[in-house]
């Protein structure tokens, strides 16, 4: 318990430092673009992140993808407990390597099905990979998220 509850600690920190394009990064450089590019499918649309954010710290490694205001994924790993290029199940007993959200105007979702997989992991600083999941929210809402391919770099 103690375990998972400094991960989510560490989790919210580095969601506050890469959501909203970038704090950290946008600290240091106001003009500061993103670094990478995120593409997914939700609920049968085209969704393509405006922004793509990314931050190692404390041995996670976060990237948030963000689509105007109030739309993002985020996902965070602890890169040496995971194995480049292999699949890893989110309702299976590997799950809690990865914690993944999308939230959006109608809530915050998680998945309960489906698969993530890093296909590239280079430096500790740039992140390739790819996800399909469908997700549940506290309230009952699913969707559906397919074809995701990420790309992120930290670029500090």
């Amino acid at each position: 318990m103690k375990k998972s509850s400094v991960f989510f600690l560490i989790l919210s920190a580095s969601w506050l430092l890469t959501s909203c394009g970038g704090l950290l990064g946008r600290a240091i450089d106001p003009d500061r673009g993103g670094s990478g590019n995120f593409t997914a499918t939700v609920d049968g649309k085209s969704w393509k992140a405006d922004q793509v954010s990314a931050i190692s710290l404390f041995g996670y490694f976060t990237m948030t993808a963000n689509k105007g205001e109030n739309e993002y994924f985020s996902v965070s790993f602890l890169p040496d407990q995971i194995n480049i290029g292999k699949s890893y199940s989110f309702d299976g007993e590997e799950s809690g390597k990865f914690a993944v959200t999308f939230i959006n105007d109608q809530g915050t979702f998680v998945p309960a099905t489906g698969t993530i997989r890093i296909t590239s992991f280079r430096d500790n600083r740039t992140l390739e990979g790819e996800m399909e999941f469908e997700s549940l929210d506290l309230t009952g809402k699913t969707i559906q998220v397919k074809n995701a391919k990420f790309k992120a770099s930290i670029v500090l």
